[in-house]
């Protein structure tokens, strides 16, 4: 009996992660192929007790819920790489480029406007160096291996960069705040690739709802226009899949 390519190696195309089942000896991990429209179920014994926080350049940074221990777990090779302890605890993590890059950095940070320590460190490192940023970096994309945030609070977009081992943030732009009827409320997605073979764009998912974000309206989708620095409105992604979660 033959098999696909694409049975052989589900990883050739981004997968979204559906959900995991813990029994007694792994965890089942079901991932969703959005170009063959079908569910891929893997028993990955790497995957037990572990929790996915974010999954950049075909990389899974993991964290057990027994130890806290976070590591990166590259699905096709199965490599793994651990990373030191993460204190105090962040809630988002990215990474500058592949680990498998000399000058990748793995950074951890908080949206939160309280919290705007940001902790880095280059894989096998021992210890995360803290920096004190004095603004806040917000949901990250990237776009034809260049690093952005989206920092809803001030609607601005960023540009991320590393000057000697230290994030430094360059405002690319700004929107009003308010441009929609006052009807509506929306929030705001930063959508990106982190694929450095294909050229895809930078997208601003807007998520519409009337009244005071009681009922959802509509999606609407922003394309940045880099030559004209500024947001346009996109009719159509074409065959392009947008993932979102809540």
């Amino acid at each position: 009996m033959e098999t696909s390519k694409e049975e052989q190696n589900p990883w050739l195309h981004p997968l979204a992660v559906v959900r995991g089942r813990k029994d007694k000896e792994w965890l089942q991990t079901m991932f969703y192929d959005a170009s063959t429209n079908r569910c891929i179920t893997k028993s990955l014994p790497e995957m037990r007790n572990k929790v996915i926080c974010s999954s950049p350049y075909g990389w899974l940074v993991t964290k057990d819920v027994d130890s806290n221990d976070y590591s990166l777990f590259h699905l096709e090779s199965k490599m793994n790489i651990k990373l030191p302890p993460v204190q105090p605890q962040q809630r988002f993590c990215f990474l500058s480029s592949p680990p498998t890059d000399p000058d990748c950095r793995v950074v951890f940070y908080d949206e939160s406007v309280d919290n705007n320590n940001v902790l880095i460190c280059k894989p096998g490192d021992d210890k995360f160096a803290i920096q004190q940023m004095e603004r806040q970096i917000g949901q990250y994309a990237v776009h034809q291996g260049t690093s952005y945030s989206w920092v809803t609070l001030e609607m601005s977009l960023d540009r991320i960069e590393f000057v000697d081992s230290q994030i430094q943030l360059t405002t690319i732009l700004t929107i009003e705040h308010n441009h929609l009827p006052d009807i509506f409320q929306s929030k705001r997605y930063l959508v990106g690739s982190q694929s450095h073979d294909h050229d895809h764009d930078l997208y601003l998912l807007e998520k519409i709802y009337f009244g005071f974000f009681t009922e959802f309206s509509t999606f609407r989708v922003n394309r940045m226009d880099f030559a004209r620095n500024q947001w346009t409105r996109v009719r159509s992604i074409g065959e392009v899949a947008i993932f979102g979660f809540q």
